[in-house]
């Protein structure tokens, strides 16, 4: 079905990836880059080939090139990356790999741990910040002969498992909205890879781009989106685990909010979410826990073959939310009223697409 519904392989000419002088700079053969959105580097002299760097630019929600897509760095690239991150005035690298996974290397270590050059790049490493499933790194970066050291931020997601797709969303809905909420709205293309650039990466980008769609219109287009992307880069969303993971993120982003609580605010949270609301004579910390026990909410909807499946979710009296159903290849739809955690009610119309 997913393989029905979006073009596999190369879609657009990609001339530049296929000269002698880049063949080397292509992690894999099958995802390069397109001619007309790759990113060109400011040649530098005496190298024909110095323009080419695998990556893509991507439009966001309304927002053109907001995107990178690439693929991890190679030793043999990583000046080229960091060429490209200060040429764009990139102030956030998001990374959806680890460096090895089953033994195999996805991406070289491309930053350091104390001060390293690179061409007439220096990159030093200001600050680490560990959390349970990613990572925050922040870079001073200066460039040879420029007076002006800039603050990069490098998120990295580590809860992406070796196979497959996470097992819930949360994690990663956190990640997306840590990266949003740290970076400048002012700043040039966030830079997002993977290994490839196309698979994770497309996921992250997609899921992003949804959830501004969700707030701002009140629907979701998750079909076009992946469509509009591997217009712009090859293969991006790979393997149908992945399209459904997409699905599962924006729905439980769409019926769970955020839930975070910043340590410093618990005591007043926790206040408030104990007082009594005399219309239902509830308060928000019961109706938030029988709200755990939705089985949408986090739990994954997995696929079976090509058999119709329906994601149920038991809805607490006097709420709403969304239905959606499966047969065949059409998704039907459901309104969905979402109460946040202080009280505030939207509606949102999840759209699906035929897959």
């Amino acid at each position: 079905m997913f393989q029905q519904s979006f073009f596999e392989g190369q879609s657009a000419p990609w001339d530049s990836a296929k000269k002698d002088e880049n063949r080397m700079k292509n992690r894999y053969g099958n995802i390069i880059a397109y001619d007309h959105s790759r990113v060109r580097l400011q040649p530098q002299d005496g190298d024909g080939g110095s323009d080419y760097i695998n990556a893509n630019y991507v439009d966001g929600y309304h927002r053109p090139n907001h995107y990178i897509a690439t693929q991890g760095p190679m030793q043999e690239t990583v000046y080229d990356f960091w060429r490209m991150v200060w040429q764009e005035n990139t102030a956030a690298i998001v990374m959806v790999t680890n460096l090895v996974e089953v033994g195999r290397v996805k991406c070289c270590k491309y930053w350091p741990d104390d001060t390293e050059i690179y061409g007439d790049m220096k990159v030093t490493l200001i600050e680490t910040q560990l959390l349970s499933e990613y990572v925050i790194r922040t870079f001073a970066v200066e460039k040879r002969g420029v007076a002006e050291i800039r603050e990069i931020r490098q998120f990295h997601f580590t809860g992406w498992p070796d196979h497959g797709v996470p097992l819930h969303a949360t994690g990663l809905l956190g990640f997306i909205r840590c990266v949003k909420a740290k970076t400048l709205p002012t700043a040039g293309p966030t830079v997002v890879h993977c290994s490839a650039g196309a698979g994770r990466t497309g996921c992250f980008i997609v899921i992003d781009i949804m959830l501004d769609m969700a707030e701002r219109e009140g629907v979701v287009d998750i079909y076009n989106c992946v469509r509009e992307l591997r217009a712009r880069r090859v293969n991006m969303v790979q393997t149908e685990e992945q399209y459904v993971f997409i699905h599962d993120a924006i729905l439980e982003a769409c019926l769970c909010g955020n839930t975070a609580i910043p340590a410093n605010q618990l005591r007043s949270v926790y206040y408030e979410m104990n007082r009594l609301d005399p219309q239902t004579n509830s308060c928000q910390i019961k109706e938030e826990f029988r709200h755990c026990a939705l089985p949408g909410c986090p739990e994954r909807l997995h696929a079976a073959g090509d058999e119709p499946r329906r994601a149920e979710v038991g809805v607490p009296r006097g709420r709403r939310t969304c239905l959606p159903t499966v047969t065949g290849s059409q998704i039907r739809l459901g309104r969905c009223k979402l109460k946040t955690r202080h009280n505030q009610q939207r509606r949102k119309l999840i759209r699906y697409c035929k897959m």
